[in-house]
């Protein structure tokens, strides 16, 4: 019966996918991008990419995730074909190009045939999946095939329907993995009571990604030539409009400062409630190139990509997401050794409780909240000393899941 509905929702799903394609930008590239794969499968065009290393992830997070497992296996086994699927448009149309993926495509209908037919010629030596995402008949025709599947950087909370009396299907499917990665003891106990022995502990390799961002070094002149002369004391990034108005007061109440303000959704409707809600000089990124002196306090970024290393150009840093689902990714601030604040609702990033419980994070409700907790430690440089020395040291303990990873699937490479 389960399974039935689990159908039924599928098909109602992609009828509704259909109907929004017609005015959705978004809705329409999930549907051609499917199609797109479909008429690889039809032309038999996978069976190329036969023994390859197959990694799903669900979107761009989910991709950074991965990144460090597929540079460490493209650096060991340099010739071994990397296929890249992806659920979201938002992932596969950034890196639809990645230069060390043989192969890059949409995950095909959660259907019988098409996704027989999709691992069938791709006829992968491994499977590795990102976090999240349990589609059934993917995940099942992989386990009746024995190709090994792993799951990486996955945490559970309770409330998932995996256990809840009504998800025996979901539960069932976590059986199909060779072995789960979790980052988290309380996952582990969560899956052990429900009969998921197959589990390893290991931190997240999002940890292993920012840190390689962060120790890049990456130069970018127009960002250095907006800060010359000016005192950054606050990133904010992956904001929607409920962090913009509680962000804004503060800065419109300081302009002796400067800010950069990365949006999480790029469009004009954004860029200009943004620009409507500052009361002091503000410029868009894309209007700074090759400028000599940019005198506006208030740097707006108008493209995709740029946020990780824009973290370490502020004193403080706000994440942006928690007024809505969920906070965005924290540890790409965290890894700059910055004090970071977002809003409440941040349960689903399991790194958001620990860095609260260390200090060195803050939710903040309202914009005299930002303002009191910036202030404070403007005023007591060892608190804010402090704080980064926490954060310093979350990080070194949490670095090095790629390898633990790595050493436990190598054989299966």
């Amino acid at each position: 019966m389960q399974i039935f509905i689990y159908h039924f929702f599928l098909r109602i799903y992609h009828i509704l996918i259909s109907i929004a394609s017609l005015f959705n930008k978004k809705a329409q590239q999930w549907k051609d991008g499917r199609n797109a794969t479909k008429a690889l499968i039809k032309n038999n065009s996978l069976q190329k990419m036969s023994g390859c290393i197959w990694i799903h992830a669900s979107s761009l997070g989910e991709f950074e995730q991965a990144r460090p497992m597929i540079e460490k296996i493209k650096n060991t086994n340099s010739t071994k074909k990397i296929v890249v699927t992806f659920y979201s448009p938002s992932g596969y149309e950034i890196r639809k190009n990645y230069d060390l993926a043989d192969m890059v495509m949409y995950l095909p209908y959660d259907t019988g045939t098409d996704i027989k037919l999709f691992i069938d010629q791709l006829n992968p030596s491994c499977v590795i999946w990102v976090r999240y995402e349990f589609w059934i008949n993917t995940l099942k025709y992989i386990h009746q095939k024995n190709f090994p599947v792993y799951l990486i950087s996955a945490s559970f909370r309770d409330e998932q329907v995996f256990f809840k009396w009504y998800g025996d299907i979901f539960k069932n499917c976590l059986n199909y993995f060779t072995k789960i990665f979790i980052i988290n003891d309380s996952s582990k106990k969560l899956l052990e009571e429900i009969g998921i022995k197959e589990t390893i502990l290991c931190p997240d390799t999002r940890m292993d990604r920012v840190q390689s961002i962060a120790h890049s070094n990456t130069q970018n002149k127009n960002i250095e030539n907006f800060l010359v002369n000016k005192n950054c004391i606050l990133v904010a990034g992956s904001t929607w409009q409920a962090d913009i108005d509680i962000l804004f007061p503060f800065i419109n109440n300081h302009p002796e400062y400067a800010y950069i303000i990365a949006p999480h959704q790029i469009n004009e409707n954004t860029l200009s409630y943004i620009e409507t809600k500052l009361t002091i000089p503000n410029i868009r990124y894309s209007l700074i190139e090759n400028k000599e002196s940019i005198f506006e306090s208030v740097l707006i970024i108008d493209n995709m990509g740029m946020l990780a290393s824009l973290y370490k150009h502020g004193k403080y840093t706000y994440v942006g997401g928690g007024f809505g689902v969920s906070v965005h990714n924290v540890l790409e601030a965290v890894v700059y050794e910055k004090p970071v604040m977002f809003g409440p609702h941040h349960k689903k990033q399991y790194e958001c409780s620990i860095l609260l419980e260390r200090n060195v994070a803050s939710i903040v409700y309202t914009s005299k909240e930002i303002e009191d907790y910036i202030t404070a430690m403007e005023n007591d440089k060892t608190m804010y000393t402090q704080k980064c020395a926490t954060a310093k040291q979350y990080i070194t303990e949490n670095i090095g899941g790629t390898e633990i990873i790595y050493e436990q699937i190598k054989s299966t490479i």
